[in-house]
């Protein structure tokens, strides 16, 4: 063999493995991600199926408040397209964990969120604070500019 087809076989291949890394390390979404990929592009029953498995799962307790807000705001939003209370009952459950949590950075989530995400937000909160009284201690929820305001007066 002489030395330029050598040469031009290990450049060849060695295209062919960094193509085939960057393809193996492309898809780098977190499952929250995927499911919000799959809600996104129209793919409903596979959002659920995935909200599904990471709600009622074994990795539920080890989702980050984040994922926890996002995840509850998934499920109210494939409750809404199928009116289905079981997907609103799952919204509330990983807005109660997250809560639970961390009450602060929840608060943190919402307020990052526009507007009108924000009050779609307060419905599951709201929810979430009848079944635990528990959950956002000293917090007022207030719909005047979906903006939560402490509660002076110690009453939630």
């Amino acid at each position: 063999m002489s030395k330029s087809l050598l040469k031009s076989l290990c450049f060849i291949s060695g295209s062919m493995l960094i193509g085939m890394l960057f393809a193996c390390t492309g898809n780098s979404l977190s499952p929250v991600e995927q499911a919000e990929e799959e809600f996104a592009s129209g793919r409903y029953g596979a959002a659920q199926s995935m909200c599904d498995s990471l709600i009622l799962g074994s990795e539920f307790s080890s989702l980050t408040v984040d994922e926890l807000c996002r995840l509850s705001i998934l499920t109210s939003q494939l409750a809404d397209l199928s009116d289905d209370d079981a997907n609103m009952a799952l919204a509330t459950r990983c807005m109660q964990a997250a809560l639970q949590r961390e009450p602060d950075s929840v608060l943190a989530f919402v307020h990052s969120l526009p507007a009108d995400m924000q009050s779609s937000t307060l419905f599951i909160r709201q929810l979430t604070r009848t079944i635990d009284p528990t959950c956002e201690p000293g917090y007022s929820l207030q719909l005047c500019d979906t903006v939560c305001q402490p509660d002076t007066a110690g009453l939630y």
